[in-house]
């Protein structure tokens, strides 16, 4: 099948849940997965969208300014 891809940039809040240390030893990387599982209903949905097949993340959360 043919499809076309493009790459895209999402930009999201950062919940103060998310940068909570949980674990002794906890870092950035672990803050940006907890982000990551918050949002990735949002990201599912966007597979429901007529025509769409997949998401492919390239690059893991990270903080920005905006």
């Amino acid at each position: 099948m043919e499809r076309w891809c493009m790459k895209l940039e999402l930009t999201f809040d950062i919940n103060p849940e998310d940068t909570k240390p949980r674990y002794f030893g906890d870092a950035e990387i672990d803050y940006s997965n907890r982000a990551l599982e918050r949002i990735r209903p949002n990201l599912e949905a966007l597979r429901e969208m007529p025509g769409m097949a997949h998401y492919h993340i390239s690059v893991l959360p990270h903080r920005c300014e905006d």
